[in-house]
């Protein structure tokens, strides 16, 4: 009799713990829907924007104006990533587990402030830069003008907005940018045909933006734009906090924009144009997994659940898979969206998109395994060891006089593989 009962409230708590096990998961897996919706709606616009104002670019101002301002853009891009610096992991993070009201808005506003002072020098710094390049007085006033556009990261920063699971608010922000930059764009580039009022009109749907949701009253205290004085030491701590994450996305980003740099520099501005061209194509093509990226990761902050992530980074190389066949079968469909008449032979292209799947399976490797596990320096030496063989590989494309674009892609391809290589290891090495 003992036995049975012992028997039945051993089932009974099993139930038990059954139930609140299930519902914890379903839990996050709620939460985890809510935060990717929110994330499909931001990037469809990201994705949607594209689509429709580079043709009105490359129509209105030839694809060697739109090649000029690729170039220039891909150099305020490395401000870009300064400015951002490792925020949006460690101020993400921050936030995510701080439960002390005055901590956090401490977190807040140091982090606000050390952006904008980054902000400040990058603009100066990365207009000087501009000059040696030998492109004209054009292609300064474009680098000035794009560094005034990361304003935008300055008004409503993503780490702020994740930090706070509030991703559905940065989504209707998304939006409305959005609507306001796609109809001036499609309105005055038209008519005005000047390739320096792209960065403008950038700049103020930021501001346009900003005034509007102060007046619908969309923005909380705690996400309007304010700077509180903080002595130089602590910027110097929040970069350090931040030091690690900043190179290994600083590295990440090399494969991205020091193409364009160096193919600047040999090859005509059309060959920018379309390496620029195949370089949004597979960013779009990054959104799925970059969603999974963001809507994962304060939620394994809380609890890192080895076996709901082991199902998405399965299903992450699937998808991999098959937008890597969509690219290769489908290429010349796919940039007839962009120019009207391709004469250039896409095989470049098709290469670079295998580059997807090992940016894919390293996301799950670095962003959502060693900095998680707070490994960061790891997946900074992941990166770096890419970077490395990135250099030495272009190097020797550059001594040799073999500067390609098919070379590049190849070159691209080998770098995301090695780094994919290293983070794996140094997971599995930390998991042991």
């Amino acid at each position: 009799m003992r036995e049975n009962c012992q028997i039945h409230l051993r089932i009974v708590i099993n139930i038990f713990l059954f139930y609140f096990n299930f519902k914890f998961y379903m839990n996050i897996i709620n939460q985890l829907k809510k935060n990717v919706f929110s994330l499909i709606s931001i990037q469809a616009l990201n994705i949607i924007s594209p689509l429709i104002l580079i043709p009105l670019y490359i129509k209105h101002l030839s694809i060697e104006v739109y090649g000029l301002y690729a170039l220039s853009l891909a150099l305020s891009a490395f401000a870009q990533i300064i400015i951002i610096y490792g925020f949006n992991f460690t101020a993400n993070r921050a936030i995510s587990v701080s439960k002390s009201k005055i901590e956090i808005q401490k977190i807040i506003s140091s982090t606000r402030t050390t952006q904008f002072f980054l902000f400040l020098i990058c603009l100066f710094f990365f207009t000087f830069i501009s000059y040696f390049f030998g492109k004209g007085d054009k292609f300064i006033v474009l680098v000035f003008l794009n560094i005034l556009t990361f304003i935008h990261q300055i008004l409503y920063p993503q780490w702020l907005y994740h930090g706070f699971n509030e991703i559905s608010t940065l989504k209707n922000i998304s939006f409305i940018h959005k609507i306001i930059l796609t109809v001036l764009a499609a309105t005055l580039i038209p008519i005005f045909k000047i390739v320096e009022l792209i960065p403008v009109v950038i700049i103020t749907s930021s501001i346009l933006t900003y005034f509007f949701l102060k007046l619908i009253k969309i923005l909380k205290p705690e996400f309007r734009f304010y700077l509180k004085f903080i002595t130089f030491k602590d910027i110097l701590k929040e970069l350090q906090n931040g030091y690690s994450l900043f190179i290994s996305q600083l590295v990440s980003q090399v494969y991205v924009y020091s193409p364009k740099i160096i193919l600047g520099l040999f090859l005509p501005l059309s060959s920018i144009a379309l390496f620029d061209i195949s370089e949004k194509i597979l960013k779009i093509a990054k959104v799925p997994q970059y969603m999974l990226n963001q809507a994962f990761f304060p939620l394994l902050s809380r609890d890192y659940n080895l076996k709901i992530k082991k199902t998405f980074e399965l299903r992450s190389f699937f998808l991999s898979i098959i937008l890597v066949l969509i690219f290769v079968f489908f290429s010349d469909l796919i940039f007839s969206l962009f120019i009207d008449d391709i004469k250039t032979n896409l095989i470049f292209f098709k290469i670079m998109s295998v580059s997807l799947i090992f940016v894919f399976m390293s996301s799950y490797n670095g962003p959502l395994g060693l900095v998680i596990l707070k490994k960061d320096s790891l997946w900074t030496k992941s990166t770096l060891f890419g970077l490395y063989a990135f250099v030495a590989l272009i190097s020797i494309l550059i001594i040799t006089d073999l500067v390609t674009l098919l070379n590049f892609a190849l070159v691209i391809v080998f770098a995301e593989l090695i780094v994919y290589l290293f983070s794996k290891k140094f997971l599995n090495d930390v998991s042991v």
